[in-house]
Formats: C-alpha cells, sequence, structure tokens
C-alpha cells in the first residue's frame, strides 16, 4: 500500500516538472517591459536577459543610443524588436538562439536575387625567395 502510493506521488511530481520545464520554454519568447525613455541598447539587453537570445548588430547601422518608450506586457519577440527597429530601414534573421540585424534593403535584396558563384582555377608560377633573395628550396 505504502509502495504503492509511493509511486503515485513520484509520478504526479514528474508530470509536473515536466509541465514546469515546457512553460518555461514557452515562456522564453515573451517580454515584458515598461520603461520611458530607454536607451536601444539597454532594450536589446533586456531582450537578452528575458529570452535568453543573443542580439548581434552594428553600431554604424543601428543606433543603439536613441531612446524609445515602450509598453510592453507579454509581448512576442517579433513586436518588440519591429519596435526596436522602427524608423530605422533594418529588419532581423533568426537562426537558433541569435538574431542578427542587418539592413532591410540587404535583407531583400538577399531573399529577391539568385545567388551564382563563379569558380575560376588558374595556375600560378612564381619564384619564393627569402630575406636576402636567394630561391628556396622544396
Amino acid at each position: 500500500m505504502w509502495l504503492k502510493s509511493f509511486k503515485m506521488i513520484r509520478t504526479i511530481g514528474i508530470a509536473m516538472l515536466m509541465l514546469q520545464i515546457s512553460i518555461s520554454a514557452a515562456g522564453q519568447g515573451s517580454i515584458t517591459l515598461r520603461k520611458q525613455r530607454i536607451k536601444a541598447i539597454d532594450l536589446i539587453r533586456e531582450i537578452k536577459k528575458q529570452t535568453g537570445y543573443n542580439i548581434l548588430y552594428s553600431n554604424q547601422m543601428l543606433n543603439d543610443n536613441r531612446f524609445l518608450n515602450v509598453e510592453f506586457k507579454n509581448a512576442s519577440l517579433q513586436e518588440v524588436m519591429k519596435t526596436l527597429l522602427q524608423d530605422q530601414n533594418l529588419s532581423y534573421d533568426q537562426k537558433d538562439n541569435t538574431l542578427l540585424i542587418t539592413s532591410a534593403s540587404e535583407n531583400e535584396g538577399a531573399k529577391t536575387r539568385p545567388t551564382t558563384t563563379k569558380i575560376v582555377q588558374q595556375s600560378l608560377k612564381g619564384v619564393i625567395t627569402d630575406q636576402t633573395g636567394k630561391p628556396l628550396s622544396g
């Protein structure tokens, strides 16, 4: 009797743990933040803190010192990124847990034009010399 109760409690405990893990994983994409005059760089840090995503960008493209007024409550990552990139002519790509911010025109061009690669093989002849100008052997 005691062993049967123990097995049932253990099974319920494992089920609750698995439910908690799945709820945590599902919540990684939502962001809650209310802030007046937050710098873009601080919003990026908050996105990383709340979601675990790394954000890569060039500060030459993204003005990370501009101020934003944000109010997010369980907002999606897409919604927050849209706010971050508004009026910047930028977009982002997601790969695994990394977001790469790129120029919107660059990103659109990459999607619309096919990529072709031309491989050219050429012969190369010459003599390799040491510091005194004498040819090296080999």
